[in-house]
């Protein structure tokens, strides 16, 4: 899947990706991604870790960016999520994934998304939102569940400490350090260390860290209680 980042994300043809005036998106499975790596003409002096990524990470090359995405099954937390690679530039970026996550986001990013001011850095921002969709409601559901234990545990229903407090501890465990590698990751982006991302546009990184922080917030919060 190649896309342009004009308007909206528009599907092209891989040659069109080469001279076009602007950036791209592409995605590609771990065997396309081998055979054509060269193409993209990307400085990557580390190795990307393509294949079952366990980390949310940037890493910064000579003249590239790359890093991964290990996304938590919202449905369960502490089971199988989802992970996809990335490698980007000034010119575009390369999600390299096998499981079909990193597709079914772009595809919905290109079904929903209109730009006044496209570019590569608000591309990557509705990407970043997308992982985190639903999860405030997510968290508030859990926290209504403690509320209705600490209801139960008050007036004498429940006498022992009930399993259920153990599966939420440990999914609230496991989102804080997925929230804090997210955090990580944007930062990155933000620091900007190859001038791949125009300074005007840094305020997307930004604007979903402090969410993302708001979220690690609340997870703290719940754990405590």
């Amino acid at each position: 899947m190649y896309y342009l980042i004009k308007e909206s994300l528009t599907p092209c043809a891989p040659e069109e990706i080469r001279n076009a005036s602007v950036q791209y998106v592409a995605v590609l499975t771990s065997e396309e991604w081998r055979a054509a790596r060269d193409e993209f003409d990307m400085v990557i002096d580390m190795d990307m870790e393509t294949a079952h990524p366990v980390d949310t990470k940037a890493v910064v090359n000579l003249d590239s960016l790359t890093g991964s995405f290990s996304i938590p099954d919202r449905a369960e937390i502490s089971g199988p999520g989802s992970n996809f690679s990335f490698a980007l530039d000034e010119k575009g970026v390369i999600l390299v994934d096998d499981s079909g996550y990193a597709e079914q986001i772009v595809r919905t990013v290109a079904r929903t998304k209109k730009w006044k001011l496209p570019g590569l850095e608000r591309f990557l921002y509705d990407l970043l939102e997308l992982t985190i969709a639903g999860d405030l409601a997510m968290l508030e559901e859990k926290e209504h569940r403690l509320n209705r234990i600490e209801e139960a545990i008050l007036s004498g229903e429940i006498e022992e400490c009930p399993p259920e407090l153990n599966e939420i501890r440990g999914d609230l465990l496991d989102l804080r350090l997925h929230y804090g590698q997210l955090i990580d990751l944007s930062q990155e982006f933000e620091e900007n260390e190859n001038g791949f991302f125009r300074e005007e546009n840094l305020r997307y990184f930004h604007m979903f860290t402090e969410r993302v922080s708001r979220l690690r917030e609340a997870v703290t919060g719940q754990r405590e209680y």
